[in-house]
């Protein structure tokens, strides 16, 4: 998709921002300031969410024989 020059809109790459530690910590931070427990615990799932499946493994290295642990032997 091309996006038009000059329009104020910019590519999101949502999983990048949330692995942001600034970009989250700002956010809690003003959930924090404005009262918002739920906004809090929203922002923090959303980020532990975007942790876990970044550190997945590549379905790849699942179909790997080696890989397994059955044949680290």
């Amino acid at each position: 998709m091309k996006l038009k020059k000059n329009t104020g809109i910019r590519k999101s790459n949502p999983r990048e921002e949330l692995l942001d530690e600034e970009l989250i910590s700002r956010a809690v931070c003003e959930c924090l300031e404005k009262g918002d427990s739920a906004g809090v615990i929203e922002v923090t799932r959303a980020y532990l969410k975007a942790i876990n499946t970044s550190k997945l493994p590549t379905s790849s290295s699942l179909t790997d024989p080696q890989s397994t642990s059955a044949h680290s032997e």
